[in-house]
């Protein structure tokens, strides 16, 4: 059966990332090594990243011999990708933290970014991709926890998840400090949440929706940033130029600049276009190039500087623009 040519987009395996082949109705989504973009962190949350999910965000096994995976941490019998490996600063950092609590005096080096550790929570690539994507969905866990941490409730049920979805509901209660169970058969089981160790249960600080809303705050503005620094630049050549040749005509478009850019992407756009010159025709090809300068000052610089040349024409890009970068090479999140 043929499809309708756009993009499939159905949650797929386990990790439930939207499929990026094009609508294959009757067929399953393939399955491939996912390259969707997630929140990484190391151990203990000091460093973090953006990498490819790499098929799934979580192994419900990675264990070996007996032995845990670097880069692997278990969170109700579950195990869960870290991704990053603490450094010999996130060491240096948590030993600090430690002494400090044991003497009971502030500690001198702020941790995982806050001046008071002991309340800062620590949230999984997995759980703050989820907030992104889900945001009524965890907007119910958390009303529901605070119910339990206020005393409201004892337990509370999710009857019927699916197992992405009680996965997400483990994680996070562990967070809160507070015991999860699944039962019943099938996939959809149910799953019960309770205070049952009420001096250990707490509210996390900040709130997984108010991390994961910054998140996307700091890279909506890592964007906005990225958007200013770039130009994209089309050039007519000759119709015989390489891309070799055609990338050789934009550096010497930009040697003044040299060491302050760096080319995204360089491909011809059609058609081509006839010229008309002396009786003579030629055909000439149009190359367009995606380029990101050191600074929005530059960019201004390199529009004033090629506006005396003809056959060249700049585009700049708006903040809520989405830049053409060139796609990510599908890998395992192992192989960084």
């Amino acid at each position: 059966t043929t499809g309708c040519g756009s993009i499939c987009s159905l949650p797929r395996g386990p990790c439930q990332h939207p499929c990026k082949d094009l609508c294959h109705p009757g067929t399953a989504c393939p399955d491939v090594v996912c390259d969707y973009l997630v929140h990484v962190t190391c151990e203990c949350g000091r460093q973090r990243s953006k990498k490819p999910c790499g098929r799934c965000d979580m192994l419900e096994s990675s264990a070996q011999n007996g032995k845990r995976n670097i880069g692997v941490r278990s969170i109700n019998g579950v195990e869960v990708l870290t991704r990053l490996v603490c450094d010999d600063e996130c060491v240096r950092i948590q030993r600090n933290a430690a002494l400090a609590d044991a003497l009971d005096v502030p500690s001198t080096t702020p941790f995982n970014g806050s001046s008071d550790s002991s309340k800062q929570a620590i949230y999984s690539s997995f759980l703050l991709d989820v907030a992104s994507r889900e945001k009524m969905l965890i907007s119910l866990i958390e009303s529901q926890f605070d119910l339990l941490i206020s005393g409201a409730r004892n337990s509370v049920n999710f009857d019927a998840l699916p197992g992405f979805h009680r996965l997400v509901v483990h994680e996070l209660a562990s967070v809160y400090g507070l015991d999860s169970s699944s039962s019943g058969s099938g996939p959809n089981r149910s799953t019960v949440v309770s205070n049952i160790q009420k001096t250990k249960a707490r509210t996390p600080i900040p709130l997984l929706s108010k991390a994961a809303a910054q998140l996307i705050s700091e890279e909506k503005q890592l964007r906005t940033s990225a958007n200013r620094k770039t130009l994209q630049i089309t050039i007519t050549c000759s119709s015989e130029s390489t891309s070799e040749m055609v990338q050789t005509q934009f550096k010497q478009l930009l040697r003044a600049h040299q060491g302050a850019y760096k080319i995204h992407w360089i491909e011809p756009r059609e058609p081509s276009e006839i010229v008309s010159r002396s009786c003579l025709e030629t055909t000439k090809s149009r190359w367009t190039a995606l380029i990101e300068f050191s600074t929005p000052e530059r960019v201004r610089t390199v529009e004033i500087s090629l506006q005396m040349y003809s056959g060249i024409h700049l585009r700049r890009f708006s903040d809520s623009d989405e830049l053409s970068l060139p796609p990510k090479p599908i890998k395992s999140a192992w192989d960084d």
